[in-house]
């Protein structure tokens, strides 16, 4: 011991004299140790920071990986959302406060599904790649879905989505994107944030307007303690990186590209049906996804017989898209984390647009849908051209009531049909009393707006209906045309 010792001393301290490249031979040897330790520390850096180890070394992860993987940010680092995208001084810090979701799950102190709740605020995150004061100009979106039909009839939706935004210097700072351009803040009581009982917006001039649920049990005072927080791009794009599509988007979607074929009957209500089963794992899901060739053996025998290689396409499609929708383990699926874009399959906007968060004074929080995007457009392959309706010019002065979406179906008379002419010369509106109008492709007859039930918005709410009332007469003074 004592030899290895004396020689390990003498190598790092040679005698005098010695030759030169025995002097240097010690600081060779640490300078390649320190090397090594930082080529190791960056490697290991980099890699704890890479996507395969955020999404495959925990098992709690699958479902976000999976997800992510065939999102628009799946060329983002997770990091740069979840941690932020900074100087190594300031990521160094983050990570080891971050590194308390390794400690959750190795001694599984966390609960099914996952929820975010620490993410970067967005203007360290989304900000640093959307730039919220650049205004946006409308764009034209299709929405393409198909019926429930023997032919599983094709049909698209136009609007014209007004994105807007902008900054308040270039007179602009309106469409969607107003909510971030000015201070908007809310408080939820749900973790996932589709409970809002409270919205105060607060204006340039420093003026507050507080809306407030009318809702009964809402409790002020306890939403109040839970604090506000600033509506950002993440209070509606929750999901834009870990969207899981319902059933009938996912069906829809195969429709669309070929995956499935349109040539097998019904095959779009049936393969929805089956996709949204409750099934205890994949195994199970895969054999009852086999009932769809047996369908067709039962009641399309000759489709069964020349096109049984597309009937079995579409089972594996089934099968695939269940394994990359549904985690059992993990309990989680495309039901598991609402998605607030839109106001359909969750309620998204209608959190605070439901026509029911109302100042002291009765005013709402407008409900109007050319607010955010133009009155959506039907049309089947049948149809060479669609017409999309733009509003332009001011609005009549009954339009801009707060209440009046809640309002228009009570105060209806022959003054609309000026603006709004139904397709049947001899409809009369007031006949109607309330109800909602034929689906007869006219403006108030629009299948997608007025035939659809709207479960989220606050439209039947019976705290609703005595402002309703209220207003009422305000409303009738207001719709009068000269």
């Amino acid at each position: 011991m004592k030899r290895r010792l004396s020689r390990l001393r003498s190598f790092f301290a040679p005698t005098p004299g010695a030759p030169l490249v025995k002097i240097l031979a010690p600081y060779g040897l640490l300078a390649f140790i320190g090397l090594v330790i930082i080529l190791a520390t960056t490697v290991g850096w980099n890699y704890t920071n890479s996507n395969i180890f955020c999404g495959t070394t925990c098992h709690t992860m699958p479902p976000q990986y999976a997800t992510f993987l065939r999102s628009p940010h799946s060329r983002v680092s997770c990091v740069e959302c979840h941690i932020g995208r900074e100087s190594l001084d300031v990521m160094l810090p983050r990570k080891v406060l971050h590194s308390e979701t390794v400690y959750a799950m190795l001694f599984h102190k966390y609960e099914y599904p996952i929820v975010a709740e620490k993410m970067r605020p967005a203007n360290e995150a989304c900000e640093t790649c959307h730039y919220p004061g650049s205004f946006s100009t409308d764009s034209l979106k299709e929405i393409k879905t198909h019926a429930n039909d023997e032919t599983n009839t094709s049909l698209s939706t136009y609007l014209l989505l007004r994105t807007g935004g902008g900054a308040k210097r270039e007179g602009l700072g309106k469409g969607i994107h107003w909510h971030i351009q000015n201070k908007v803040e809310y408080i939820a009581t749900d973790k996932l944030e589709q409970t809002i009982p409270y919205v105060r917006v607060t204006y340039d001039d420093g003026t507050i307007k507080d809306f407030i649920d009318v809702t009964p049990g809402v409790s002020i005072d306890q939403a109040s303690s839970v604090g506000f927080k600033k509506v950002d791009c993440i209070t509606c794009h929750n999901r834009i990186t870990h969207n899981i599509p319902s059933p009938a988007q996912a069906v829809d979607t195969a429709l669309n590209t070929g995956v499935i074929s349109n040539d097998l009957p019904y095959v779009r209500q049936k393969a929805v049906e089956l996709l949204s089963g409750d099934y205890a794992d994949q195994d199970t899901a895969a054999l009852s996804f086999k009932k769809l060739a047996a369908f067709y053996e039962q009641s399309y025998p000759q489709v069964y017989k020349d096109k049984r290689q597309l009937i079995k396409q579409a089972v594996d499609f089934l099968t695939s898209t269940f394994a990359q929708t549904h985690f059992s383990d993990q309990k989680l699926d495309w039901t598991s984390h609402p998605d607030n874009v839109g106001h359909r399959d969750s309620a998204g906007c209608f959190r605070c647009h439901d026509g029911k968060h109302l100042t002291a004074s009765g005013e709402s929080i407008r409900l109007e849908c050319n607010l955010c995007h133009s009155i959506p457009q039907a049309a089947t392959p049948a149809q060479f051209v669609t017409d999309v309706s733009i509003l332009r010019g001011p609005e009549p002065a009954s339009h801009t009531h707060s209440l009046w979406i809640g309002l228009h179906g009570k105060v209806v008379d022959q003054t609309c049909a000026r603006c709004h002419p139904a397709k049947d010369p001899n409809q009369d509106w007031t006949s109607l009393n309330g109800q909602k109008p034929p689906a007869d492709g006219s403006f108030c007859g629009n299948s997608l707006c007025h035939q659809v039930e709207w479960k989220f918005a606050g439209f039947a709410s019976p705290a609703l209906e005595p402002v309703l009332q209220e207003q009422i007469p305000k409303a009738e003074g207001l719709n009068k045309v000269p």
